[in-house]
C-alpha cells in the first residue's frame, strides 16, 4: 500500500513558518544599543557638566576648578548606583557626577571631611544630593545626601543627622527651632538588642542624638509595634539659634 502523498505547503503556511523563524532569531539577537542600567554617560559629557558646575558663582570660590582632563569613574554603591568624581583646585574640595540623576554636586571644607569620614559615596550616606548651602544665620552650612544630611556650625563642627531623628528635628524648625544645631552624631545604645528582647520593658531604646538645647531618642515602642522618636528639651524658653 502506498503512503499518501504529503500535502503541498500553501503560501499562507509558508508565510507563517518564515514569521516564526524570524521571531526566534530576533529573540536571540542582542540589542546593539542596549545599555546596562545606571551606566554613566560618556566621560566627555560628564567632564563638561562638571566644569560648567564648577564655574557657578556660588561654587567656584570654595572649590576652584576641576583638576585634570578626565573624570574618575566610581562604582558607588548597590543602592544608589555609579558615577564620576573630580577633585577641585581648592584644598579639600570635590565634584561628583551622579549617573542615576545626571546631576553634578560639589562639597568642600569640614562637610567634605565629614563625608570622607563616613565612607564617601560607598558609605551609608550615599552620593551628594545637592550642593553645600549657607544657612540663614550666616554662620552654618549644610548639605543633603541620598540618605542623610550633614550640618556644620562653628560651635560643634560637622554632624550627621538622618532618619526619623532628622524628621523630628525638621518639624521643630531645624537649627532655627528650640533644639538648635546638632551637637554630635547619632549614637547607638550598646544594649539595644537586649532591650528589644526584654518583655518587661515597653520601649527599646536604639540610639540618641544630642542637640544644643536637648536630646532626641530613637526607639521601638513594643506596645504600638512601631519606631518613634522621643524628645527631651533642656530649656523650653531658649532658642539657641538666636542671640540671648
Amino acid at each position: 500500500m502506498k503512503n499518501p502523498a504529503a500535502p503541498i505547503p500553501t503560501f499562507r503556511s509558508l508565510s507563517r513558518l518564515i514569521g516564526l523563524v524570524s521571531a526566534i532569531c530576533l529573540s536571540f539577537t542582542p540589542a546593539v544599543n542596549a545599555q546596562p542600567p545606571n551606566r554613566p554617560r560618556p566621560t566627555a559629557s560628564v567632564e563638561t557638566a562638571i566644569r560648567q558646575h564648577a564655574a557657578l558663582s556660588n561654587i567656584q570660590p570654595y572649590t576652584g576648578q576641576p583638576i585634570g582632563d578626565r573624570a574618575n569613574p566610581s562604582p558607588g554603591n548597590k543602592t544608589d548606583g555609579v558615577g564620576y568624581y573630580m577633585t577641585g583646585t581648592r584644598p579639600n574640595s570635590c565634584f561628583y557626577y551622579v549617573a542615576r540623576t545626571g546631576k553634578v554636586y560639589a562639597d568642600w571644607g569640614p562637610i567634605r571631611a565629614k563625608y570622607v569620614q563616613a565612607g564617601y559615596e560607598f558609605g551609608a550616606l550615599g552620593w551628594p544630593a545637592d550642593d553645600e548651602y549657607l544657612l540663614p544665620d550666616g554662620s552654618g552650612f549644610f548639605q543633603r545626601f541620598d540618605h542623610a544630611w550633614i550640618y556644620w556650625c562653628p560651635r560643634y563642627g560637622a554632624c550627621i543627622v538622618k532618619g526619623m531623628i532628622f524628621d523630628q528635628w525638621a518639624r521643630n524648625n531645624w537649627e532655627r527651632g528650640v533644639f538648635g544645631y546638632p551637637a554630635g552624631d547619632e549614637i547607638p545604645y550598646p544594649n539595644s538588642k537586649a532591650e528589644l528582647n526584654d518583655r518587661t520593658k515597653k520601649n527599646a531604646y536604639l540610639s540618641y542624638q544630642h542637640f544644643d538645647n536637648g536630646t532626641m531618642y530613637y526607639l521601638y515602642d513594643k506596645v504600638a509595634q512601631k519606631y518613634t522618636v522621643l524628645t527631651q528639651i533642656k530649656n523650653p524658653n531658649l532658642n539657641p539659634s538666636r542671640p540671648h
